[in-house]
């Protein structure tokens, strides 16, 4: 089974969002907060609406503290400009109570959606796309670690740390930086 991939172009990700926006304020803000906080599906999923949200005048909090399901660390998040905003829109669109999961099922039940519906919905949005990478629901993930890698001028020991890997080549590895380089290596060199 192929590993999953980062999707390393912005108008790429742009356009996923308008078809997930068009399709579900709820979808939408699901690739939204997996691209902008880098945690995994399993604890996008749990996130409920008072993790984001204080109080009955619904502010935004400017940041969430979770413990992670996978490693049971703690997780301090800044909640960054594009995330308030699709958070507001799903304020707006939904009108939830501070204890409903985000992420709510459509079965009638209180109960957020599953992994594998997350990636159904996700992976039918890149299909829609014609997004030409592997892609999974750690896509959102390694896409949060590639664009942080980028943006911060390549602080893979920044990116390692707030990815809780315990090595810089783990971590080039999972955000595909070593086979990027390895391809503009093949490319640039011409005999």
């Amino acid at each position: 089974m192929p590993t999953v991939e980062a999707i390393k172009d912005r108008k790429e990700i742009e356009l996923i969002k308008t078809v997930l926006r068009q399709q579900s304020i709820r979808d939408y803000l699901l690739f939204v907060v997996g691209c902008n906080t880098g945690l995994r599906i399993s604890d996008i999923l749990k996130l409920k609406v008072s993790d984001f949200v204080t109080g009955e005048r619904r502010c935004i909090r400017k940041h969430i503290t979770i413990i992670e399901q996978k490693t049971g660390k703690e997780r301090r998040i800044a909640v960054n400009n594009t995330l308030q905003k699709a958070l507001k829109l799903y304020l707006d669109e939904y009108s939830p109570q501070p204890n409903e999961y985000f992420f709510l099922s459509r079965k009638g039940s209180n109960s957020p959606i599953t992994p594998t519906q997350a990636y159904r919905i996700l992976n039918a949005a890149a299909d829609k796309c014609k997004i030409d990478i592997n892609f999974g629901t750690h896509t959102l993930r390694k896409t949060w670690g590639y664009w942080t890698y980028k943006s911060t001028g390549n602080n893979i020991g920044l990116v390692m740390d707030m990815l809780n890997h315990s090595s810089p080549s783990i971590t080039l590895r999972y955000i595909g930086i070593t086979q990027e380089q390895k391809d503009q290596t093949y490319l640039s060199v011409e005999i």
